[in-house]
């Protein structure tokens, strides 16, 4: 990502290592950003948005070195962690509350096979209740569709009696 892509717009910024694409941001993103340029980046020779602050000082920050910075400063606090952990979890959240297409956008997978293999996942509980609820539906639906027909079908009309007495014949002649 480059200064230049730090527009204000919720679309967001270009981000990606092989084919960029634009990944939306939240309005409350915008400000943590400012506070980055203004008090951690400095003004170095660059376009580039995120910055070396030790070896390579003021270079365009490479995942590498900061993924180990990141692991570093977690283990201190007695933790582990990844950055691609935050990934996962942004992830799996856009899955759960808008969909696998979704999140293929925002993640930049090319295949949305990509993006179920890895997040589309249902526990028990979620297909039982997607079962008892589709079991509802369908018994709800042959309740109101339904309806009794008649055995049989005559073009002129017989008395219940007449209809009676050949369900008679017929049953008895089935034994």
């Amino acid at each position: 990502m480059s200064i230049g892509d730090a527009g204000r717009s919720p679309y967001g910024s270009r981000a990606g290592a092989r084919d960029e694409h634009r990944v939306p941001v939240t309005p409350d993103w915008w400000p943590l950003l400012d506070d980055y340029l203004n008090s951690e980046r400095g003004q170095p020779d660059t376009v580039a948005l995120w910055v070396g602050r030790r070896q390579g000082a003021d270079r365009p920050l490479r995942y590498p070195a900061f993924e180990t910075s990141f692991r570093r400063t977690t283990r201190s606090m007695g933790g582990h962690a990844t950055p691609h952990m935050f990934r996962h979890t942004v992830a799996q959240q856009l899955v759960d509350t808008a969909g696998v297409k979704v999140a293929q956008e925002v993640l930049g997978h090319r295949h949305i096979s990509t993006t179920a293999d890895e997040y589309a996942h249902v526990d028990e509980k979620a297909m039982l209740a997607a079962l008892t609820e589709v079991a509802r539906r369908q018994r709800h639906s042959l309740l109101a569709v339904v309806e009794p027909t008649p055995r049989y079908a005559f073009p002129y009309s017989y008395s219940s009696d007449t209809v009676a007495a050949l369900d008679e014949l017929t049953d008895g002649s089935r034994r």
